[in-house]
């Protein structure tokens, strides 16, 4: 370190706590005269180190009973010994991290076991293969991958896929260099991301801790209790260990901040740096498409604090030829995919300002129906015991308080001192100064339909900020450690340590639900418990009978597995296609019938439970489906009349699914409408109006086919039906 780097340095205490204490914390972090040339320290180390692995053991059975219990005997024992298992590694991590017996290396390895660690609850709810609509996405992209060899093949579920690439290609290639199975090649991306993960927001913090003025050894316990903190982000237990590219994107671009903050001011490894953070800005480019954005912004701010007025020239040159090399790569990459993220991206965000404005005219005296139409109710109908409820709510409050609480503090002592805010003269600090507001920026979005799901899925960056300041606050609390009574030092640790479970448990819950989370009894129109053994036998009939990539319709539930085990390719709503349509008579509308002629359907899979219950996730087929459609049970005769048509024909039937093969070539349209009046009077609903049918060209098409017979089982679930 040079001189005037050495005459700069000022203790983190001594801006965050009155002057007087400005000694205290650095004292801690050195060893005492009586300690040189001891082994007292390694051995209590070691002590230490064997009780937080006594600790992760036994809190591994207690997951592993919470989840055979949700498996067989389901009730409020799956969410206490789920939640004893999970909360004592949190506590005990962060009780070792406040240590001073720790050294940077003891620290980094109590991260990486919490980070293996981590990945056990989504492990043993999907132990098997893939179950999230998501990883089933991507690993049918990576199976593509492995069978055709030819990299960014179309994808029926997720429509930005194809044009991202990088984590299907790491994990073909982890399958085709060791012989493993897909499944297998997956979950050790999924690992060593994780890990990764809360490693480099233990190097991001640590950069930013030493940025602002504090000792080595202070800055490591800040970067490491940083990383616990992050890890209660409600997407790290489960959004963020499934297989899919936010996975592996967010650990990288943890890893690039850190890299270009330490770049700009290592002049001898600036080299090295600059081109790593220039070669992981183009995976990142290459991995996931909001990552890419999210870090592109990052550097920007990166680059602005060390260009500000005021600031040292050589660092902001190097800065901004650090970050420039790295916004290179993505804005070559995403360059080329502009026109997709804009159709794929512009509906969350326009449909979630426009509700969240709604919503505020509500408040401020607009119209109550405006402001209800883009709403939600936060739990409702929900299975979560009352006290997670209440920790959901409660956690950005608690966050919001020791944020607050450092921010007044840092005022008052920097009034005292007649100095300058240290953070402003930090940019890795900077950098998560903006990631944490955009936390709280994001809590009013959770009270819309459209950017709800965004706005969570955004915490697992913006939890980074929130946990560096929240370690910052708790170094603070170690400077005044010493002076404080034994009665003043037990009730802080107490109230830290509940702080800490608040915040885990009121993530976690804010996060996902219990189907999401836990196994248990089927639940219909759910994305995981729907997913049944009659599921997978479907799925598995569709891969043997029929053509791959064949032209699927269906609902969101049964797609999942029929287009990623059962290969065949999901017409999906975002290609403009109404087709819950297809599945309520009278509702269809005549442009839709052309569209259906020119497009071309070749099967149509229904669930007839349709009939008889309501989806969990509140629609069938996509967010912007009429609400009939899904506020009530599908009519019977709905679904029904599919049996009764000349352009449709049962090939397979189990007891709930029935597999239609489709020739729209016989598609009669008049007949269609006069079904679509019939039901219309049986339902009390009002007929959509009829048209002049399909064009020339569609009614030009061949209407030759032969059937193939129906299974014999299909025959058997069929015989009894009859036409409404």
């Amino acid at each position: 370190m040079t001189t005037a780097a050495s005459e700069r340095q000022v203790e983190i205490g001594s801006y965050f706590m009155p002057p007087r204490l400005a000694g205290v914390q650095q004292a801690l972090e050195k060893p005492g005269p009586t300690d040189a040339g001891k082994p007292a320290v390694p051995r209590r180390r070691r002590a230490v180190l064997a009780g937080l692995g006594g600790v992760y053991a036994v809190a591994a059975v207690l997951l592993v009973a919470s989840y055979h219990a949700a498996a067989h005997q389901p009730g409020p024992a799956v969410f206490t010994l789920f939640w004893a298992g999970m909360l004592a590694p949190f506590v005990v991590t962060v009780l070792a991290l406040w240590s001073p017996l720790m050294s940077a290396a003891s620290r980094a390895g109590l991260l990486v076991t919490l980070g293996v660690f981590g990945t056990l609850p989504k492990l043993l709810r999907t132990p098997t293969g893939p179950l999230y609509f998501d990883e089933l996405a991507h690993w049918r992209q990576v199976r593509d991958l492995v069978d055709s060899g030819v990299v960014g093949r179309p994808n029926g579920m997720l429509r930005a896929l194809p044009s991202f690439p990088g984590l299907h290609t790491l994990t073909a290639s982890i399958e085709h260099l060791t012989g493993v199975s897909t499944w297998t090649a997956a979950v050790g991306v999924i690992l060593v991301a994780h890990v990764l993960g809360l490693l480099a927001v233990y190097a991001l913090a640590t950069v930013a801790a030493r940025q602002m003025g504090t000792a080595p050894g202070a800055a490591s316990r800040i970067g490491a209790i940083a990383a616990v903190v992050y890890a209660t982000n409600s997407s790290w237990l489960y959004f963020d260990t499934q297989f899919a590219y936010e996975t592996l994107a967010v650990p990288i671009v943890f890893s690039i901040l850190a890299l270009a903050a330490m770049a700009v001011r290592d002049e001898r490894g600036r080299p090295v740096l600059a081109g790593a953070v220039a070669a992981l800005c183009l995976a990142v480019a290459v991995v996931h498409h909001s990552s890419a954005l999210v870090l592109a912004a990052l550097l920007l701010v990166l680059a602005a604090v060390f260009a500000r007025p005021g600031a040292n020239r050589p660092d902001a040159r190097a800065a901004l030829a650090v970050v420039g090399a790295g916004l290179g790569g993505l804005v070559l990459w995403l360059a080329r995919s502009w026109h997709l993220l804009a159709a794929y991206l512009g509906p969350y965000l326009t449909s979630g300002f426009g509700q969240l404005a709604a919503l505020a005219g509500g408040l401020g005296g607009g119209s109550g129906e405006a402001s209800a139409a883009g709403s939600r109710r936060l739990f409702t109908g929900t299975s979560l015991p009352p006290y997670e409820v209440v920790a959901a709510f409660a956690a950005p409050a608690v966050l919001a308080v020791v944020v607050g609480a450092l921010i007044v503090v840092g005022r008052r002592s920097s009034a005292r001192s007649q100095g300058r805010l240290r953070v402003v003269r930090a940019p890795a600090a900077c950098v998560l100064a903006v990631l944490a507001g955009g936390y709280f920026v994001s809590l009013p979005f959770l009270l819309t339909v459209g950017m709800s799901d965004t706005a969570r899925r955004s915490w697992t960056y913006s939890m980074a900020g929130v946990a560096f300041f929240v370690a910052v606050a708790l170094s603070g609390l170690a400077g005044r450690w010493a002076e404080w009574r034994p009665v003043a030092r037990r009730g802080a640790a107490t109230a830290a340590v509940l702080a800490l479970c608040v915040v885990v448990v009121g993530n976690v819950a804010a996060g996902q639900n219990e189907t999401y989370r836990f196994p248990g009894p089927r639940a219909q129109g759910s994305d995981i418990r729907s997913l049944d053994a009659e599921a997978f036998a479907l799925a598995d009939w569709l891969a043997t009978h029929v053509p791959r990539d064949s032209q699927v319709a269906t609902d969101r539930f049964t797609a999942s597995l029929a287009t990623s085990v059962g290969l065949q390719r999901l017409v999906v709503p975002w290609a403009g296609e109404p087709t819950w349509q297809l599945f309520a008579g009278d509702r269809i509308e005549p442009e839709y019938a052309t569209k259906l002629l020119r497009n071309g359907f070749d099967y149509l899979i229904v669930d007839n439970r349709m009939a008889t219950l309501a989806p969990a996730l509140r629609y069938w087929y996509d967010r912007n489906e009429p609400a009939w459609v899904h506020e009530a049970p599908t009519a019977v005769a709905h679904l029904r009349r599919l049996d009764c048509v000349d352009w449709a024909a049962p090939m397979f039937a189990t007891e709930h699914y029935t597999v239609y093969r489709l020739d729209l070539g016989r598609f009669d349209h008049a007949q269609l409408v006069a079904i679509g009046k019939r039901l219309a009077a049986l339902t009390g609903q009002e007929a959509v109006a009829g048209s002049s049918g399909p064009t020339p060209e569609a009614a030009a098409s061949p209407v030759a086919r032969q059937w193939p017979a129906p299974s014999a089982h299909a025959l058997s679930v069929l015989r009894d039906r009859r036409c409404p």
